[in-house]
């Protein structure tokens, strides 16, 4: 069974976010970091247990109607992950392993060619995401070159 994507393209990943510029110098490399420690380390047994219960609870809302249905069949047909009732959802939560979550994470968590994109006031963030380990260039697009 395909339950999440193939890994042929790359993998995005958002986070939003609006410090003020006053905080920004701390709230970004701390979000780095926090993907970082994520895509190295896992999830802790305790925030696994909560995942679960998590996903547990919500999935019936995402069967509640005709076309959340049509979606998720959809889905199916054009990616191959299966449709599943709420007893093979659960019984396929029940069958994750936190170590093998874990490895999962690990493989298909790259950070090693991260892209930030940050709106704001330049003179404030360019310092901030040019002293990011691994960054490399920093881009500033005026406001006026998107019109």
């Amino acid at each position: 069974k395909q339950l999440i994507a193939s890994k042929a393209a790359p993998s995005f990943f958002s986070l939003y976010m609006y410090p003020s510029s006053e905080f920004a110098g701390l709230a970004i490399p701390k979000a780095v970091s926090m993907l970082e420690e994520y895509a190295t380390q896992g999830l802790t047994a305790d925030e696994f247990a909560k995942r679960s219960e998590s996903l547990g609870n919500a999935y019936p809302f995402k069967l509640a109607t005709t076309e959340q249905r049509l979606a998720l069949k959809l889905r199916e047909i054009l990616t191959g992950r299966p449709m599943m009732d709420v007893k093979q959802f659960e019984e396929m939560l029940a069958s994750f392993k936190l170590p093998q979550l874990n490895e999962l994470i690990r493989r298909r968590t790259d950070t090693s060619q991260l892209i930030v994109a940050a709106v704001g006031d330049a003179d404030v963030l360019k310092p901030v995401l040019s002293a990011l380990p691994g960054m490399g260039t920093v881009e500033v697009v005026e406001p006026e070159a998107l019109k």
